[in-house]
């Protein structure tokens, strides 16, 4: 028993040892080195790097904050008292025991809601408090304080600048010349832009024909129309991935070499980059859905450009007079292709005369004279889609057969044809474009098939039809889609005609009612004659 005793006590002997040297090595570990290089960024405290730190400890206002990184937003501080903030490292309590504390004083500034810098801009509180809008204020667009290089600071008041308003540099002036520099900014030869910006204005660089520098902090989400228009120096440009639309000119008239679009843009708007002369490559997003109307018109070195994946729409004259041009992109998958896309480019030009087929069944456009008479009844069989403005401007057009299956995907197919005075339409045509038949003034009469839900507004503007067969399947007939209807052929009975939606100034003198059979009643019914042409019962 007195063994047992003595060999317990052993044993409780070494554990106390043990514990003893474990409490040793907890209070012997090394600590962390101070953070170091406090500093405000804004309304942010920020710190170097301690090595081995598994976090940071802040304490200010008699409360502790915890964070992983090496920097503190303290933007809750709004009044400009002094404030004593101190920072700790924290260890891993195995090898590394947590730094001592380093204090760092902070007054922060008053918040003003407007004020202005040395250069006489001025500087409007956003309205959710969360930063400023910077403004040329009342300086002249060619104010000697806009000489030279511009920097646009990161801060005003401690909070980020994140908006450059519209028409920061920009006012518009009669008889603007970039050639000459009348009416433009001369002054402005580059710009610094705040690190936090996230809105550009709409024109806000516009004309101003002297910068050669300027940079688009990856922060930005938002560009507004002609936002870098005229910008004839400019040379090189980033695109932030987060810009979603590239607005209406946005690049318009531009001096840069090569355009990346990033993934994250789903839109071109008109004339996104028409008119850059130097242009000679472009890198088309991935996510890229539709590219407006002139988005490359008239850039003549534009020679390289990828296949884009999921572009669906390509509206009119995208590259229009881009004559280096020679391999063009072909989407996947096209729902809509407006008139004169390729026009003027190396590939169009070397198209042999005849029908132009883009991809494997699209008819692009028919080129060259047309057959002795202006009849056309022999569409290649793989043609299964006609681009907009694809027989546009045929004045001796006289008659057209187009086969079932065909659908159109654009506006603007029989525009100018002034001569047509027969079309056959197919069945499986879905929709009729805007202006598709703009100015056919020898047509009188049009028979759209089964199937088409939609006349665009001014489908048949300045055009002569007077009596038209309206299908079963028609749904809506947009504004001014006829300028006068003497009768309507509508396939369905008058309470079906109630359901279709009507555009404004769609002027009809009668509607008729299909019977196959004579009716009894009272009301104006039609059906179809030998000839295949409605006749009123």
């Amino acid at each position: 028993m007195k063994k047992i005793k003595i060999f317990l006590l052993l044993i409780f002997a070494i554990a106390c040892c043990s514990g003893i040297v474990a409490c040793a090595k907890k209070v012997d570990l090394p600590k962390l080195a101070e953070p170091q290089n406090l500093q405000m960024d804004g309304r942010t405290l920020v710190w170097d790097d301690v090595e081995n730190a598994s976090s940071y400890i802040i304490y200010f206002n008699s409360s502790e904050h915890k964070t992983d990184d090496t920097s503190f937003d303290l933007s809750e501080l709004l009044y400009p008292y002094a404030y004593e903030i101190e920072v700790m490292a924290v260890g891993d309590e195995k090898s590394y025991g947590n730094s001592d504390w380093v204090k760092y004083n902070y007054i922060p500034e008053k918040i003003l809601t407007y004020g202005y810098d040395d250069r006489r801009l001025q500087y409007t509180l956003l309205e959710d408090k969360s930063g400023y809008e910077v403004s040329r204020g009342n300086l002249s667009y060619n104010d000697d304080r806009l000489k030279g290089f511009v920097n646009i600071p990161d801060y005003f008041c401690g909070l980020p600048v994140k908006v450059i308003a519209d028409d920061m540099f920009y006012q518009a002036a009669l008889g603007m010349d970039p050639s000459t520099g009348k009416g433009c900014n001369t002054v402005t030869t580059g710009v610094h832009l705040p690190k936090k910006l996230e809105t550009i204005g709409e024109r806000a660089f516009c004309y101003c024909i002297s910068i050669e520098d300027i940079n688009i902090p990856d922060t930005v989400t938002e560009i507004g129309e002609a936002a870098f228009s005229h910008l004839g120096k400019l040379k090189e440009i980033n695109i932030p991935y987060g810009i979603k639309n590239l607005e209406f000119a946005v690049f318009n008239a531009t001096g840069i070499t090569k355009a990346v679009i990033p993934d994250s843009v789903v839109s071109i708007g008109t004339a996104a980059f028409a008119f850059s002369s130097n242009l000679e490559e472009v890198i088309l997003s991935d996510n890229l859905e539709s590219v407006g109307e002139r988005a490359f018109c008239g850039c003549p070195l534009l020679s390289k450009i990828n296949k884009p994946r999921k572009v669906s729409r390509w509206e009119d004259a995208v590259f229009l007079d881009c004559s280096s041009l020679a391999d063009i992109p072909i989407s996947n998958s096209i729902e809509y292709m407006g008139k004169q896309v390729f026009d003027g480019t190396a590939w169009y030009e070397s198209q042999p005369d005849g029908f132009v087929i883009y991809g494997k069944d699209i008819l692009y456009r028919y080129k060259g004279e047309l057959p002795e008479g202006g009849e056309i009844n022999d569409l290649p069989s793989q043609i299964k889609h006609i681009a907009g403005g694809a027989f546009a401007d045929f004045a001796d057009l006289v008659s057209i057969y187009l086969p079932d299956g065909v659908d159109f995907l654009g506006g603007k197919i029989f525009s100018e044809c002034k001569a047509l005075v027969k079309v056959h339409l197919p069945k499986g045509l879905s929709r009729i474009y805007i202006n598709s038949f703009f100015r056919c003034r020898a047509l009188t009469f049009i028979d759209i098939p089964e199937g088409v839900t939609t006349l665009d507004k001014l489908a048949f503007n300045f055009s002569s039809v007077k009596e038209a067969v309206f299908p079963l399947s028609l749904k809506s007939i947009g504004e001014r889609a006829f300028p006068f209807l003497d009768h309507v052929f509508y396939k369905g009975t008058a309470e079906q005609w109630e359901e279709i939606e009507i555009g404004d100034d769609v002027k009809i003198d009668t509607i008729c009612f299909y019977s196959e059979h004579e009716p009894a009643g009272e009301g104006t019914y039609w059906h179809y004659g030998e000839d295949n042409m409605p006749v009123i019962w």
